[in-house]
């Protein structure tokens, strides 16, 4: 029978600090019928009892028992949903991977060689050989971007969310505005447990970036990874092929693809102009929509 043990009581899942099964946890009440999809309460292993843990001080009340067991139920919720999510990102970083040594092959059997790096430039995020990168978006939020206090947030979280893993994250993602994305000090902060950053750079006006209107920016934000100096991976305007989204419309021209790639290519060349070349572009389309991915591939040359 699963225990936990978190500065209290080790104690029986689904039974109170005495031993005994308690109706409070032994099944899921009225007001809180436990995670979606999971009926009366989610049972433990073959005994009919719950798998809601007691954390901390034991509950001394009927009260506070219900109280711990609805407050656990809550952090598996979260957990559950940042594992799945965790899962996710395995499989996902691994098709990079794929990507990755694929668009080699492509491009040494195509004669295509992308122009070599300046002198003394920083490394890019090493290839697994033999295995993959596993990471997370740890403390989901509501929006599509993370502020700083999210960021915080998460920073805050990973500790505990690697220690229930078991061991670190190779990857964490932070998803952030065009406008005023990440800060270096908060990736440095990040790459301080173990794993890499993971820039999700949510998109503009794709004919504002191909017309030279953001270089500025774009220049700016270029120069500061590159004075990171340690390896990361950015992943810009993710799902571009799911065109319904209410972000695409900000987005996308009237171009389409083309002014998609257009875009992609113009950052790339930015960053690789100043010599920013610790920062491995992610080339991420929608499994949702496969049939319109192609369309939109910025090329070999323009992808890690």
């Amino acid at each position: 029978m699963d225990r936990v043990e978190d500065g209290g009581s080790r104690v029986p899942v689904g039974r109170s600090p005495d031993g005994s099964v308690d109706p409070a946890v032994d099944g899921a009440g009225p007001e809180d019928p436990g995670p979606q999809g999971a009926g009366p309460g989610v049972t433990g292993p073959g005994d009919g009892t719950t798998e809601w843990l007691w954390l901390g001080d034991p509950p001394t009340t009927r009260a506070d028992r219900v109280r711990s067991t609805r407050e656990e139920r809550r952090r598996r919720r979260t957990r559950r949903v940042c594992t799945g999510l965790a899962a996710a990102l395995l499989v996902a970083v691994s098709a990079v991977t794929v990507t990755r040594v694929v668009a080699a092959a492509t491009s040494a059997s195509s004669g295509h060689v992308p122009a070599a790096a300046p002198p003394g430039s920083p490394p890019p995020p090493a290839v697994p050989t033999s295995s993959a990168y596993f990471g997370a978006f740890v403390a989901p939020h509501e929006g599509e971007t993370q502020a700083q206090s999210d960021v915080r947030l998460e920073l805050a979280q990973l500790g505990n969310f690697s220690g229930a893993l078991g061991r670190p994250l190779g990857l964490v993602h932070v998803y952030q505005p065009w406008s005023n994305p990440v800060k270096v000090a908060t990736l440095a902060a990040l790459a301080s447990t173990g794993a890499t950053p993971v820039i999700d750079w949510t998109c503009t006006s794709d004919v504002s970036i191909a017309n030279g209107s953001q270089d500025a920016l774009i220049t700016s934000y270029a120069t500061a990874l590159k004075s990171y100096g340690r390896p990361l991976f950015l992943r810009w305007f993710w799902e571009m092929n799911l065109v319904a989204l209410p972000r695409a419309s900000g987005c996308l021209g009237a171009q389409g693809s083309v002014g998609y790639i257009q875009a992609w290519q113009h950052i790339w060349t930015i960053f690789h102009s100043v010599g920013a070349t610790n920062v491995a572009f992610v080339w991420c389309p929608s499994i949702n929509a496969p049939a319109t991915a192609a369309a939109d591939y910025p090329g070999d040359a323009f992808v890690d």
